[in-house]
């Protein structure tokens, strides 16, 4: 007998079970049918709650689905219908992309599989009960979250914690749980509440005299982990929280403070922290304060949410100051550093962006046919993963409208045995689904749009030097004109007072050299990433601990090709970033620019 390769799928909802359990039943059920299962074609992860197709797949799920694509894979073994999920959508779809693949799946409490292993073909009927299956396991899960809100509300009601971080101030009695003051925290918020009110102090200012405190922010204090994860995926201690200026706003704002607690529809009672007459007076001078208006809607920033940190991924964002202006990484604060990436001067930076453009991309320049071709093939590619998203996207909702009309058809059959109100939070719930399907379907149809537009710049574009010139005086049309030709622009810190843009655009990468402090001319060189390959210094500094002065003369551009169109056959190897700059100025990638005017904030007197 031929034995045939199987995967397992364990997954489970919470640290009490076990994961070892699920596979210490399963290896022998998969060895009794005649299957080979090898350790690393099992797959184990903890879930909570159910799936959401739209937020991408579970890790398992994804590596599962990997590891059958190679060929290797005969079946999947799962313990039970809502191991794989417990939601009918998210179960459904992942059953037919398995379908597709030809991989059939056994749940081992139901004794079914969704293909016949033998030949391959789908049976209508187990296909339903399957289906049956996840719809009661997506039910269930509905059932244990009413039940659990339930509860969350009769806490509130009674005065009692529903679990996580208290405001700060607050603290709850381990043998009651019910919330209280925490006294010497609640000095902290009354004096920041004074303060305010007092009119002397502004909410940055307020905020810089916090970290001048002995009291330390919440997760600082009691966190557990001693580290966490930023939403850009990095890994910090929790000794580096500090105060911030959006949490003393919400503070400031936060009516539990006079004892409203607010909890979804509910407002109950908790012991006050301040007096109403200090909460409204500094609500007052909230309303008066001109800084709480916006500021960046009085500038149009050409690179606005289009640069992002080399370093530590987050985004940069621009500062209009009274003597200058810059562009820097979210990370900066002004008491400390976590990130060290280097500012990029605002209209220095502007400009070389827009010079490049102008005299360097599709937008502006004709193109060979050749380049042409190539690049509308891989703009029609990505075209064709967005409709193939589309589509499927289409077909869920197709799926929720085929649930809505079951249900009407169930009370319709009926006899007066369901009613519309039995139905109606069925119905509800299904409308939300369709109402988020359709949210991702306009997300499609803008980036869609995006690919005809840059498609037909390639295509028609051929502007004179007197429309340039209008686009120019307009910077809003400039910025338009940024956004539809840059997907990203990436900066990082090359040495002492080194600058490298690396820029995305039309599935090219351009490295843009730049040097600060630069008076004599205003310079910059530029090569496309696949003829010198930017490899970047910081990881030395970081990494390796060398001194700023060393990092500069370590290679950091690798030219793999002595055949380009670029340079002669001399140029091949590792270069500083200085030897680059001297070798494109000799080769002529290089140009000189013209800051843009200067953007400044006005100095109120």
């Amino acid at each position: 007998m031929i034995m045939k390769n199987a995967a397992l799928l364990l997954r489970v909802s919470t640290d009490i079970q076990d994961i070892d359990s699920q596979k210490e039943a399963l290896l022998p059920v998969a060895k009794s049918m005649g299957y080979n299962v090898s350790e690393e074609w099992i797959f184990g992860q903890h879930i909570t709650g159910k799936d959401d197709i739209r937020k991408g797949e579970r890790v398992s799920i994804k590596k599962l689905k990997e590891l059958c694509k190679t060929g290797i894979i005969d079946v999947i073994i799962i313990w039970e219908v809502s191991r794989l999920s417990r939601s009918g959508i998210a179960g459904r779809q992942f059953i037919q992309d398995f379908n597709e693949m030809k991989i059939p799946i056994y749940f081992k409490d139901r004794n079914i599989w969704t293909l016949n292993p033998d030949t391959l073909e789908e049976d209508v009927n187990s296909k339903m009960i399957i289906g049956l299956y996840l719809d009661i396991a997506e039910s269930e899960l509905k059932t244990l979250k009413d039940r659990t809100n339930r509860g969350k509300r009769k806490n509130v009601e009674h005065g009692l914690s529903t679990g996580g971080f208290q405001n700060y101030g607050y603290k709850v009695n381990p043998e009651t749980n019910k919330i209280e003051i925490d006294e010497e925290e609640a000095k902290f918020v009354r004096d920041l509440f004074a303060k305010y009110a007092s009119g002397k102090y502004s909410t940055a200012a307020l905020t810089k005299y916090a970290n001048t405190t002995s009291y330390l922010p919440r997760y600082n204090k009691t966190s557990r982990k001693g580290n966490f994860r930023t939403n850009s995926g990095r890994e910090r201690d929790t000794s580096t929280i500090r105060w911030g200026r959006s949490v003393i706003t919400k503070m400031l704002h936060n009516r539990r403070y006079i004892g409203e607690r607010v909890y979804k529809d509910m407002i109950t009672k908790v012991p006050a922290i301040v007096d109403e007459e200090t909460f409204n007076k500094a609500q007052t001078f909230f309303k008066k304060n001109p800084n709480k208006i916006e500021k960046a809607k009085k500038y149009i920033h050409l690179l606005g949410k289009k640069v992002v940190c080399g370093q530590c991924g987050n985004s940069y964002y621009s500062h209009v100051g009274i003597t200058g202006s810059v562009y820097l990484c979210t990370s900066y604060s002004s008491k400390s550093k976590d990130c060290d990436n280097i500012r990029i001067n605002y209209e220095k930076s502007e400009a070389v962006i827009w010079d490049y453009l102008k005299n360097y991309s599709y937008y502006f320049k004709k193109i060979d046919e050749t380049e042409k071709e190539r690049i509308t093939n891989e703009i029609d590619e990505k075209k064709q993963e967005l409709l193939e998203q589309q589509l499927k996207i289409n077909q869920l909702i197709d799926e929720e409208n085929v649930k809505v009309r079951n249900l009407l058809n169930l009370v319709k059959n009926s006899g007066g045995a369901f009613k519309m109100e039995d139905i109606i939070q069925d119905k509800i719930n299904i409308d939300r689904e369709i109402a988020n399907y359709n949210i991702d379907l306009n997300k499609i149809h803008s980036e869609l749009a995006l690919l005809d537009n840059r498609l037909k710049q390639i295509v028609d574009t051929n502007l004179t030097d007197i429309a340039i010139e209008r686009i120019e005086a307009d910077r809003n049309q400039m910025k338009k004109i940024i956004d539809s030709v840059i997907d990203v622009i990436t900066v990082y810190k090359a040495g002492v007072d080194r600058i490298l843009l690396q820029v995305e655009l039309y599935g090219r990468v351009v490295n843009i050299l730049m040097r600060r402090r630069v008076k004599v001319n205003c310079r910059y060189c530029f090569i496309d990433n696949s003829v010198a390959e930017f490899q970047n210094p910081m990881k030395y500094e970081k990494e390796m601990l060398l001194p700023s002065e060393i990092v500069t003369m370590v290679p950091v551009f690798d030219v793999t090709s002595n055949n380009n169109e670029v340079f002669d056959e001399d140029i091949f190897g590792g270069y500083s970033f200085d030897e680059m700059w001297d070798i494109l100025i000799k080769y002529g990638c290089y140009r000189d620019y013209t800051p843009l005017p200067p953007v400044r904030r006005e100095c109120r007197i």
